[in-house]
């Protein structure tokens, strides 16, 4: 049986990382339905601290942040010192795409880096629109996966299992060269993502009790509403689960939504059908699993998914009243 390569992994990172400020994420996410994860934080100084984390969760899905964090909360995004792509399979065309600085072999796939001269500062909301513009470029041209390319992504770990096959295949590295690029490189490769103007509705009286409860209880919510551009295609889906099941929760949803930079008011009606014919709320455990901490919460434990916090809420008032 094959066993993860930790000193492979450690170089990886400690050489992928040079010279970038921030937090180094890795995630464990467990392997059956990816509900649950685990979370470490460490600077490139201390990453040999993972050791651990690595081994105790060998037989899990192991990933990396490849851009930085500015905290451990959420999806915070620091700095970048590469670019990617993911591909679900193993014949690759560049067209015109300049040759990979790393290409890794994630099991059945590729993941592709192109490593920058210098890391770019993505913490800010106009690099961070430039940066997946380019990445969706990349991502046509090579016919990767475009829902890759969100900024906060995680990538499988190099020298680690992937256990979504039987049985799990290694994932490793296949080239690698000291070669960088100017991000200017790859600037006419872009595909901007085209903006559908949506003017949010005003929520006050229109707001539900069920909703207000949520917002008042519920950090994720606030979080969400709080920090549009940084919020992750999961976890929107997430809030979209939880708020599509209450009153006047779609004109909600797309205030909630509308300052994303990929946001498109079809497509958010869209997942709030799905939501409300095809799936329940998501649930706390889910939303862990996709990066928010929700260790500090009160609800933790009480509740099964954010959307039952209302039901708690009035059934206590009643039977205080009672």
């Amino acid at each position: 049986m094959q066993k993860i390569q930790i000193k492979t992994t450690l170089n990886f990172l400690f050489s992928f990382f040079k010279d970038t400020p921030g937090l180094i994420e890795i995630r464990a996410i467990l392997k059956k339905d990816k509900t649950r994860a685990k979370r470490i934080f460490l600077t490139r100084k201390t990453l040999a601290d993972s050791t651990p984390f690595l081994t105790t969760h060998s037989e899990w899905h192991l990933c990396f942040g490849v851009a930085t964090r500015r905290n451990a909360r959420g999806n915070a995004v620091l700095m970048l010192p590469a670019l990617w792509a993911d591909i679900d399979h193993k014949k690759l065309t560049l067209n015109g795409i300049p040759t990979p600085t790393i290409t890794i072999g994630s099991g059945r796939g590729l993941h592709l880096y192109w490593m920058l001269e210098q890391p770019v500062n993505v913490a800010f909301t106009r690099q961070a629109d430039n940066i997946q513009a380019i990445l969706r470029g990349i991502a046509q041209k090579l016919n990767a996966d475009i829902a890759s390319t969100d900024i906060p992504r995680i990538m499988r770990i190099p020298g680690t299992l992937n256990p979504k096959y039987d049985p799990p295949q290694q994932c490793k590295i296949l080239t690698q060269s000291r070669k960088k690029y100017p991000l200017s490189l790859f600037e006419p490769f872009k595909v901007p993502i085209r903006k559908k103007k949506f003017r949010p509705v005003d929520p006050s009286p229109g707001i539900s009790d069920g909703i207000e409860i949520i917002l008042q209880e519920c950090e994720f919510i606030r979080w969400c509403r709080d920090n549009q551009p940084e919020v992750s295609e999961p976890l929107w889906y997430a809030m979209i689960s939880n708020l599509a099941v209450h009153e006047n929760g779609r004109e909600i949803i797309h205030r909630f939504s509308c300052l994303h930079p990929k946001y498109s008011e079809k497509e958010t009606d869209y997942k709030i059908k799905h939501a409300l014919r095809s799936t329940r709320p998501h649930t706390c455990a889910y939303i862990q699993a996709h990066g928010f901490n929700c260790a500090g919460c009160k609800w933790n434990g009480t509740v099964r998914s954010p959307a039952g916090i209302p039901y708690v809420v009035l059934y206590r008032t009643r039977k205080i009243a009672s």
